[in-house]
């Protein structure tokens, strides 16, 4: 997904804190689609706290590169990445966070 976004960088991204394209591949995804579940509260809760920090809202439509971009302007920081991410379990293996060197 990211090299698909990385080779069109003006391709529009929705932003939403629910299951979408991204999570496909994602071995918790069964458990996220069932809305009351304590991992998509505590999902949705981490999407929204990327969203607020960003400042954007939930639904959102932004081009890939500007997306990044804020991402890797605002969020780049220990205690931004602690806040967002906290105790997640796929945190070591998440491309971005190894990728910032976190």
């Amino acid at each position: 997904m990211i090299s698909d976004l990385e080779a069109l960088p003006s391709r529009l991204l929705k932003l939403v804190t629910e299951c979408d394209a991204i999570c496909i591949s994602c071995p918790s995804k069964r458990e996220c689609t069932i809305q009351e579940s304590v991992l998509s509260r505590r999902i949705r809760q981490m999407d929204l706290t990327v969203l607020e920090k960003l400042k954007i809202e939930d639904g959102t439509f932004v081009k890939a590169d500007e997306a990044f971009r804020l991402i890797n302007s605002k969020l780049n920081n220990a205690s931004d990445i602690e806040e967002v991410c906290g105790t997640c379990k796929w945190r070591q293996k998440c491309l971005w966070y190894m990728q910032a060197g976190r």
